[in-house]
This record gives structure tokens, sequence and C-alpha cells, in this order.
């Protein structure tokens, strides 16, 4: 019922990122984090979605508005799709207070989620 209620209200129809599109999107990530300075701790773009862990100087909204933003452009440059939209209106952000909190979603993003796609993770280098 759910599914069927926002597929109604969907503008494109929906899709998946193959290979070549999760590896433009997390290239185009690694990209904005290396311009703006930000911590890649660890980013995975499956077909559906994409999870991402980082630390920076701004607040989550914005680091995800950049990320769609870099990544639909990079999505366009490799003629990946043609279409409107790529990403859904918003997106989780949250906010991860300690080391432990840190570690546990780098697991998470790397190792919870099934077979691995286009993944990059590093050792975290940020204490609390």
């Amino acid at each position: 019922m759910r599914k069927a209620h926002w597929s109604s209200h969907l503008n494109e129809p929906p899709w998946l990122l193959d290979e070549r599109a999760r590896c433009a999107a997390l290239e185009a990530i690694l990209s904005v984090c290396q311009y703006r300075q930000w911590m890649v701790h660890a980013v995975h773009i499956r077909t559906t979605h994409v999870h991402a862990v980082i630390g920076g100087d701004a607040i989550p909204e914005k680091m995800l508005s950049d990320f769609k933003a870099y990544a639909t452009r990079a999505l366009r440059a490799a003629g990946v799709l043609s279409r409107r939209r790529f990403w859904a209106n918003h997106g989780s952000t949250r906010y991860l207070w300690n080391d432990c909190s840190l570690k546990a979603a780098v697991e998470y993003v790397v190792n919870g989620q099934g077979e691995r796609m286009a993944c990059y993770w590093g050792e975290p280098k940020v204490s609390f």
C-alpha cells in the first residue's frame, strides 16, 4: 500500500544504478570531500541508494546536498542516463558523537548491506 502510494507520486520511473553509475557517483562523492576537505570514513554506493560516513565542518544536510549535486553532474557527464532527477528529495542524516558510533556506522556501511558494490573506506583519523 505504501509503495503504491509513493509510486503514484513519481514524476519519472525509478532507476537502478548500474556499475558504471555507481563508480561515477563514488568518484564524485570522493571529489567533493577532497575539495571541501571533509574526512571520508566510508562510502558505499548501492543499486538504489548511497550510504556515506563523512566528517567535516559542514552540517550533514549541506554535505548531502553537495553529494547529490556533484554526483548528478558526474552521471550526466558520463551519459549514464538522461533524466531530470536522480535523487529523492531528502535523505537520512545523522550525527555521530563518539568513536563507538563512528566505528559502528563504518562497519554497517562497508559490511552490513550484503555484497560490496562501489565502496570506499579508510581508517578513521578523527578522535572524539
